[in-house]
């Protein structure tokens, strides 16, 4: 009997930050106010996108969260997350930000 295989295709998330106005006890990523306010680099970020947009199974599917991912315009760059939402919209991905 043939068996026919269907490549499976992957989403990526990426986790920006661990940095949270919130401070939940729930949290699985312990984020919160006490963890320092750095953020994954743009240029780590399109390099890794450079890498998927080669691979035949990504499914263009780019998730962003962390701690709080917008809290990136008050601690980090306010182009920060305009920059990567239009990244994504020119490489035609589908894009999934999670937030408070």
């Amino acid at each position: 009997m043939n068996q026919i295989h269907t490549p499976i295709k992957f989403t990526v998330h990426f986790f920006l930050t661990t940095y949270c106005n919130a401070f939940c006890q729930h949290c699985l990523m312990s984020a919160g106010p006490h963890q320092p306010k750095n953020f994954m680099k743009l240029s780590d970020i399109l390099f890794y996108f450079d890498q998927f947009d080669q691979e035949p199974n990504f499914s263009r599917s780019i998730g962003f969260n962390g701690g709080e991912v917008m809290t990136a315009y008050k601690h980090y760059s306010a182009d920060y997350i305009p920059n990567l939402i239009q990244e994504c919209v020119n490489r035609n991905y589908r894009l999934d930000i999670r937030t408070n």
